[in-house]
């Protein structure tokens, strides 16, 4: 980035000097901190829409690439094993790598030993849970899944994994209860209604099973069987138009489905799978050392992470957030445009490459724009405290008082942006 000489020449005003002195002094303004703070609240897996990461035209799959993404993956979790040896967190991640990579049994023994030192530990239950149920251990499995239910009452999928145990039980009652259970805490989850039409059909409720593919399928339009179980039920029902138009509409996504299943190509596919899983490894291990605050660890673990998941948005997000803290505001501003790029709808990369040009005191009119974009996008406290700023420094009094009064008013309670406010009226 370079600075503008315009900028250094533009006319102090009174929120400008206000701002200038904050920055000095730190009276009530930590600009990295804070912003870090901000950004590393996101979760590492937090949803963003970005690009398939699939290509059209998938290249052959070396197997020594997937043997050294295994044993990349594998290393970091052992070594932050070892790092944080009074952590459970890390053994857990470690049975989950081997249980990925195929070590089941593996699995399964470091996850019994980490319930014997913390028997409530939710997502070992769910994982093990899984495992009963892909060995057709039904009961095994509800047992995990209702510890998970006694620590995390309302924990999402829990009851949809209870209900598809049940089904192999041939408890079908049963199931809809869970299926019911399970709506009730994720009621946009298509798959479960199309699941309580399966279960309602089986049990010839064709009424009930009608509304829950249509449900489905409302939440869902290519759900494939759930037009098959409508094109059954209709016909049950005597609604032998609709069960016409059900069938045709079956086929013409079957059609689909069949003709991306000839152009799939599993192996790429698997190791597409396994380098985001192998990134979300990695962004968990370099948050643990950012928190101990080993940085260039952390940021070299999650500058890796970038490269093996480069569409994930949230991944750029953190790495920005880290160069910043490491002072390192190329490589910042590189990742704040990535995150841009791959996600427009995102506000904290708007906000965060103003907070970086602020910081800098340079592209001050960009930055401002950026500002408004955070703001339009995501009407939050801080993208108001950013556009306060970002008004300020380019010479926009009455913008910085609005919007740090609409900070206040969105966080009453936070003392930084009360400051703020009663330190622009006093400069006014």
């Amino acid at each position: 980035m370079k600075t503008s000489r315009h900028s250094q020449r533009r006319r102090t005003t009174t929120s400008q000097r206000l701002f200038e002195s904050i920055a000095r002094h730190g009276v009530v303004w930590r600009p990295t901190i804070l912003w870090v703070a901000f950004c590393c609240a996101l979760p590492a897996h937090a949803q963003t829409k970005t690009t398939s990461e699939t290509p059209t035209a998938p290249p052959r799959v070396a197997p020594e690439e997937v043997a050294a993404l295994k044993k990349e993956e594998l290393g970091v979790v052992q070594k932050l094993a070892r790092d944080f040896p009074n952590s459970l967190e890390p053994i857990v991640l470690t049975g989950r790598v081997h249980y990925r990579h195929g070590r089941a049994d593996e699995a399964m023994a470091i996850w019994k030993r980490v319930l014997e030192r913390d028997p409530k530990r939710p997502r070992v239950h769910e994982d093990m849970g899984w495992f009963a149920m892909s060995k057709g251990q039904y009961e095994q499995a509800i047992e995990h899944w209702r510890q998970v239910l006694e620590i995390r009452p309302g924990a999402p999928g829990i009851h949809s994994g209870i209900a598809r145990a049940l089904m192999g039980s041939n408890r079908h009652a049963e199931a809809v209860d869970a299926l019911k259970k399970e709506i009730e805490i994720s009621p946009n989850s298509s798959f479960d209604w199309f699941l309580l039409g399966q279960e309602h059909r089986q049990q010839k409720q064709h009424e009930q099973a009608k509304a829950a593919y249509e449900k489905a399928i409302a939440l869902d339009p290519n759900l494939t069987n759930a037009y098959y179980g409508l094109f059954t039920v209709c016909g049950r029902l005597g609604q032998r138009d609709e069960a016409k138009q059900h069938m045709a509409t079956f086929k013409k996504l079957k059609a689909a489905d069949m003709e991306r299943l000839k152009d799939r190509n599993e192996a790429f596919n698997d190791l597409i799978d396994m380098r985001r899983n192998a990134a979300e490894t990695l962004m968990f291990a370099g948050q643990a050392y950012l928190s101990a605050g080993r940085v260039d660890e952390a940021e070299r673990l999650i500058i890796r992470a970038t490269q093996l998941a480069p569409k994930n948005a949230t991944y750029h997000l953190h790495a920005a957030a880290i160069a910043m803290q490491l002072k390192h505001p190329a490589r910042a501003e590189k990742a704040f445009r990535e995150v841009i790029r791959l996600a427009p709808e995102n506000a904290r990369g708007y906000s965060g490459l103003a907070h970086l040009y602020l910081q800098a005191n340079q592209r001050l009119p960009l930055a401002k724009q950026l500002a408004q974009k955070a703001v339009a996008l995501e009407p939050s406290a801080f993208h108001y405290y950013v556009l306060s700023w970002a008004c300020g420094r380019n010479g926009d009094d009455a913008g910085a008082a609005t919007a740090i009064s609409r900070a206040v008013q969105l966080e009453p309670g936070n003392p930084r942006y009360r400051r703020i406010a009663e330190a622009l009226k006093i400069r006014n």
